[in-house]
């Protein structure tokens, strides 16, 4: 039986998940942060319907990605979902209450996967893994009698797809790909849809800009945009279909960096957008700000992982950072490389890596955020990690204050972070060199970003 122990607090899974490591921020003062006059405010995401009749058959989280159970009425209730192997897993969900402290425990066939025990204070699981891979799987929260369980791996149904193909025709499974300098490059990207859609693409790279895009009837049927880029690229319709239109992409990166491509489409009724990142000589992201390191992440050849190398500037001033990919790395790796005197973290209060001292952050984690002081500032400070882009995942806020980072190679809404149930995001604040914070919508990889959850 793979049994896990459990205490009061704390989720206990087949493998320890990121929310027991403490984050951030030491030197940082929350009443500062309450004080801030310009904040940003966001509606809560959608929740799942509450189930507050007796439950009959299996609740799909493959379907839903998420369900809400009332636990006084289904104290024991079932789910399917398919876990991050492929894995498809039928699981019993057995809650008890004593005195406030819910008492929960997923099993199958008798096995225990995970059990835990959850309060109003905390509510979540943190991440659960179902399978042996290092991606997790579902996260369970609870909220005044209510249950949510959650499949980290959900991808709701979208109203238009979109797939990248290489020169050839061949499917790319990711949303990057490695291409050469000085050498034409060309992809494919269908764009399928309810109806035929309208597609629009273009590089971020001011560089890569012509003063407007030229409407064209490419194929005889739509109102197609074309955008030339003084013939530095183009794209235009390949083929089309009644419902689908297959756009060729043609340019020539002139230098090693990360070239990402927006293709959006319309289908009479929405607009929805896909990010394309191309590495150029393997750089498919790039963070350059001057109150963050310097990164660059670099798509290692024929291995499914990334490289990150970040410079921090010589100052003695706190240094905010998170990592921009899926993973972990020791604190040691600080230690042995450089001149690093604390590392802060926070997770419902402030910890800390020390040097030559006791310490309760030994890990830096993905969806995590953290400041960084040297000891001098004589020398730039560098280091490289491994990492993933497979599978990422976005952070799930807690109630009250969390400081986090995304993974990634694309800016996302704070909006599409998972909450507590019935709860909403008050405050975006990104975190800067010298303890500054400045009240954002936009949230990029590698960055620190104060968030507060009610």
């Amino acid at each position: 039986m793979k049994h896990n122990n459990h205490h009061h607090g704390h989720t206990v899974s087949r493998r320890t998940s990121s929310y027991h490591v403490p984050l951030m921020v030491g030197l940082l003062s929350i009443a500062f942060l309450v004080a801030l006059s310009v904040l940003v405010r966001f509606p809560s995401t959608g929740q799942a319907g509450l189930q507050n009749t007796p439950l009959l058959v299996p609740l799909d989280l493959d379907g839903e990605g998420e369900v809400l159970v009332d636990i006084t009425v289904n104290p024991q209730w079932e789910i399917k979902v398919t876990a991050s192997s492929g894995q498809a897993l039928l699981l019993s969900v057995s809650t008890s209450s004593l005195q406030g402290i819910i008492k929960y425990q997923l099993l199958q066939d008798d096995d225990v996967l995970a059990a835990g025990l959850l309060n109003n204070m905390v509510s979540s699981s943190g991440n659960i893994y179902l399978d042996d891979d290092i991606l997790p799987d579902m996260e369970l929260r609870y909220s005044n009698g209510n249950f949510l369980a959650r499949n980290i791996n959900y991808k709701p149904p979208r109203a238009t797809e979109f797939t990248l193909f290489d020169a050839q025709l061949r499917q790319i499974p990711s949303d990057s790909a490695n291409i050469s300098v000085r050498r034409e490059q060309v992809f494919y990207i269908n764009v399928s849809a309810a109806a035929l859609p309208t597609v629009r693409g273009m590089f971020d790279d001011a560089r890569l800009e012509s003063p407007g895009s030229t409407p064209a009837q490419a194929d005889g049927s739509s109102n197609i945009v074309i955008n030339v880029r003084e013939k530095q690229y183009t794209f235009d319709v390949y083929k089309s279909g009644e419902k689908y239109k297959l756009m060729r992409l043609a340019f020539t990166p002139t230098e090693a960096k990360a070239y990402r491509f927006t293709v959006s489409a319309n289908n009479g009724i929405t607009t929805e957008s896909k990010v394309y990142s191309f590495a150029a000589d393997g750089i498919v992201y790039e963070l350059q700000d001057p109150h963050y390191p310097s990164m660059k992440m670099r798509l290692v050849p024929n291995v499914q992982h990334v490289e990150v190398d970040m410079e921090f500037p010589r100052s003695v001033e706190l240094q905010p950072f998170s990592l921009p990919c899926s993973g972990s790395s020791s604190l040691s790796e600080f230690i042995s490389h450089g001149n690093v005197a604390r590392v802060y973290g926070y997770k419902r209060g402030v910890t800390q890596w020390l040097q030559g001292a006791a310490s309760d952050l030994m890990e830096v984690r993905s969806g995590e955020g953290y400041v960084l002081k040297l000891s001098e500032s004589v020398e730039p400070y560098h280091i490289t990690f491994i990492c993933s882009l497979d599978a990422v995942t976005l952070p799930t806020l807690v109630e009250g204050w969390n400081l986090i980072g995304v993974p990634g190679f694309s800016p996302v809404s704070p909006q599409q972070l998972s909450l507590p149930p019935n709860m909403e995001i008050v405050y975006v604040l990104e975190l800067r060199r010298g303890v500054e914070h400045v009240p954002v919508d936009s949230l990029e990889p590698g960055k620190a970003y104060w968030i507060y959850v009610e």
